[in-house]
């Protein structure tokens, strides 16, 4: 088995090892991680509520079964494993949280 860099942080190389385990494309997997936590620290803004609504094409009364359903039918259409973008697969999920976290904030 090959061992990680010693200067890779703990987390980090448990992720790969375990990604190195499960699949053979660790190098994607590894790549997209990285670059997402690049973009989460210079972006720490997410999404508006209101953008969230629109990208998962969803009003803002919809139960929590619609936003499920709405947000399955996208992810299933652009998932990366589907011939999708990682970036928007990232955005559909963060979009269900930021609703998700909204609604239970309400109840």
């Amino acid at each position: 088995a090959k061992r990680m860099p010693e200067h890779m942080p703990k987390h980090m190389s448990k992720a790969v090892e375990h990604t190195c385990r499960t699949s053979g494309d660790f190098k994607r997997k590894v790549f997209f991680d990285l670059i997402m936590r690049l973009f989460k620290k210079k972006n720490n803004s997410s999404i508006p509520l209101s953008e969230a609504y629109d990208l998962l094409g969803i009003d803002e009364n919809a139960s929590i079964d619609n936003i499920n359903k709405a947000h399955k039918e996208l992810i299933t259409r652009l998932h990366p494993d589907k011939g999708g973008s990682s970036y928007l697969s990232a955005r559909i999920n963060e979009a269900r949280d930021i609703i998700m976290n909204e609604k239970m904030k309400r109840n």
